[in-house]
């Protein structure tokens, strides 16, 4: 896929930018760091085909995403979930399964503590956990 985002919607008062592609049940894909939705290139393709509709945006501050100038915009992993939240807002998104990777995974945690009915499933690939984000380097 050369372009997997190709739409932009206002959450917050901030640019994301998003893609959705294929048809059937909704699955959300949240990336990580330093990362963009580019990453799921090729997992994308192979979910439409196997009868999925997919979802993927880049973070607030990732990709091609707005990259916010005021140090006081929240774009932790908490400030993250009220972006995933608006954007399943503006898909019109009730229930969803959810794929997550890195820091994706603290995101997806997260929303799930507070959401757990709204996941048909929850699937973490090499996520970050609750005490190992940000790293003792990056807390420097």
């Amino acid at each position: 896929m050369s372009h997997i985002v190709d739409r932009h919607a206002v959450v917050d008062g901030h640019r994301i930018s998003f893609g959705v592609h294929g048809e059937g049940e909704p699955v959300v894909l949240l990336h990580g760091t330093p990362s963009s939705s580019y990453i799921w290139r090729d997992v994308v393709p192979v979910l439409t085909e196997a009868g999925y509709r997919v979802h993927v945006f880049d973070l607030l501050g990732y990709g091609l995403s707005e990259r916010p100038r005021n140090p006081d915009v929240d774009t932790s992993i908490a400030g993250q979930v009220a972006v995933l939240e608006g954007l399943l807002g503006e898909w019109g998104l009730d229930t969803f399964h959810l794929v997550a990777h890195d820091i994706g995974g603290g995101i997806a945690q997260r929303f799930g503590v507070q959401s757990t009915g709204r996941l048909r499933s929850l699937t973490l690939i090499d996520v970050v956990s609750f005490d190992s984000y940000p790293s003792e380097r990056t807390r420097e």
